[in-house]
């Protein structure tokens, strides 16, 4: 509008003869005109003060036209007498001005009866050698009722939280003081910015979707007044303003799959509420995934959940609640307990985020952590170079992730270095999805006689439980005894008298590197003579 040559104005009644009505979700915007003019989202003047109240109610008007001289969202002008419910609405002045121009929000500017509750009143508007008032009253304040409201100024050039008729108030504080020097009214009112999602589009948003904004979270008072601007249905304790916030949350932080013994290979259901009342349809998107969980199409190798088909959510007109399942997959693998992250992501409609906006899927693993245990290795040395001790290492099941396993040797009657090689510290990794490992000690050969010798290999796990902790390797010698002879004959003669020794030689022959011991006994032997001497002169009984 360019042309208007004394005021511009979204709604106004204007006769005596106007009986009651009610002028509801409306939105009042674009005044815009060139002209030093008055420019009134609604500007009240005559009923039939006869008549019943009347109610404008759920209306968003929002104005910031930079030329004219007057700016007022509601221009409440009606006479003393008449009566007027203001319940519920949101206004918004803004723009940057020069000159000798005003702005009011709301002006109660005669003696109406007028009942204000529930509303936003904001004033943005700086600029120029006027005044820009959030509230404004004229000094016949037992008509007015006024109270339960979001009154704002954002300061600035000119911009002044209200006037009582007779002086600037600077806050909500005084407002509420006694006439003259504040209003006396407003007792349960805030002062606070709303979180308009523009200057525009007087819906509530959140800076945070933790942190509800001061309007709602029963703000308001109770009014009756049915659906909001949008037509969402109010809660019991309204928030003040157009718009009855409806925010989306997770119903909990925390899930876990629902159905027999909340282990993997269930189902998780996730609900997603839309809270303080049934709102308009609203599309909610969120995410699953990116925790220690992975997830797939199906349920297959390396797959711990099915990730949904869909990430939207819709909800109809009336919806306030929705849900989608994450399906768990069993794997025969242990794993741990293992997550799965869910995030709302971005909401359009008539909802705004809330919270919980993020939650959790916990899947708890129904497979038991295995176990490591070692084996003993019995084995023949060479009589040279090297040979492997193979231990075989294995779990009692098998794991999603490689398992590392730490080992050591020890002596037991072999000797480290000479019979064996050794380990102070190392480790091996058994695969993910494998239950067995080996370990390698090596043997060193030799030709020694020597008795069998044994070395242990201790073994820990950070990954596992560990069974039998402690394999022994036996080297079982493989070298010939050696062997021992006497000498077969000693002669000697006897002596007349006393005794006589006689010596006889034992021989070892082969390996010589062990101690040894001969155990021996005597016998007796038979005279043996030639039979040409057996006569019986030289044997002759004795009588």
């Amino acid at each position: 509008m360019t042309t208007q040559t004394t005021s511009l104005v979204g709604f106004r009644p204007s006769a005596t003869s106007i009986d009651s009505f009610t002028f509801a979700r409306n939105y009042i915007h674009d005044l815009n005109t060139s002209s030093t003019i008055s420019v009134y989202g609604i500007h009240l003047f005559d009923t039939n003060s006869a008549a019943a109240t009347c109610v404008i109610v759920n209306n968003m008007i929002t104005l910031s036209p930079t030329a004219p001289l007057t700016l007022r969202g509601i221009y409440d002008q009606t006479a003393t007498g008449e009566k007027y419910n203001l319940y519920n609405n949101s206004i918004f002045i803004g723009g940057t001005v020069s000159g000798a121009s005003n702005s009011d929000a709301y002006f109660w500017s005669i003696a109406s009866t007028s009942d204000a509750r529930d509303n936003i009143f904001v004033n943005g508007r700086t600029g120029g050698t006027g005044k820009h008032y959030a509230y404004h009253t004229n000094t016949t304040l037992a008509n007015l009722t006024s109270d339960y409201n979001d009154i704002y100024n954002t300061g600035g050039t000119g911009n002044v939280f209200g006037n009582n008729g007779t002086a600037d108030v600077a806050n909500l504080a005084t407002w509420k003081l006694a006439p003259t020097t504040g209003t006396g009214k407003d007792a349960n009112s805030i002062s606070a910015d709303p979180q308009f999602a523009s200057t525009t589009n007087l819906h509530i948003t959140r800076t945070s979707p933790g942190t509800p904004s001061p309007v709602e979270n029963n703000a308001g008072t109770p009014l009756l007044v049915g659906n909001d601007f949008d037509a969402d249905l109010r809660a019991a304790t309204p928030d003040i303003g157009a718009d009855e916030v409806m925010s989306v949350n997770f119903s909990q932080t925390t899930y876990r799959p629902e159905v027999a013994g909340t282990n993997e290979g269930d189902t998780a259901i996730i609900t997603v509420n839309r809270t303080s009342g049934a709102g308009a349809a609203a599309v909610v998107n969120f995410t699953v995934g990116g925790g220690s969980a992975t997830g797939g199409a199906a349920c297959g190798a390396g797959v711990d959940y099915i990730t949904p088909a869909s990430l939207t959510l819709n909800f109809a007109t009336g919806d306030t609640a929705k849900t989608f399942n994450v399906v768990t997959c069993t794997d025969g693998l242990f794993e741990g307990n293992e997550t799965v992250p869910l995030t709302l992501t971005s909401i359009t409609g008539d909802a705004i985020k809330g919270t919980p906006d993020t939650a959790t899927v916990n899947i708890l693993d129904v497979d038991a952590q295995p176990s490591a245990s070692i084996s003993n290795v019995t084995q023949n040395e060479l009589d040279s170079g090297t040979s492997t001790f193979n231990f075989a290492v294995t779990l009692s099941g098998a794991s999603a992730t490689a398992t590392t396993i730490n080992y050591s040797t020890a002596d037991v009657s072999a000797t480290n270095g000479s019979d064996y090689v050794g380990v102070l510290s190392s480790s091996i990794n058994i695969p993910a999805t494998q239950t067995s490992g080996n370990i390698l000690i090596t043997v060193n050969g030799d030709t020694t006689y020597e008795s069998n010798e044994a070395f242990t290999v201790t073994i820990t796990s950070p990954d596992v439980t560990i069974g039998n902790a402690t394999g022994t390797g036996t080297i079982t010698n493989d070298d010939a005894p050696p062997a021992f002879s006497i000498t077969p004959t000693v002669t000697h003669n006897e002596g007349d008298a006393g005794t006589t020794a006689y010596a006889f030689t034992v021989t070892k022959t082969g390996s010589t590197d062990l101690s040894s011991s001969v155990d021996y006994a005597t016998l007796d032997a038979p005279l043996c003579l030639p039979a040409a001497r057996l006569t019986s002169r030289q044997f002759r009984p004795r009588p």
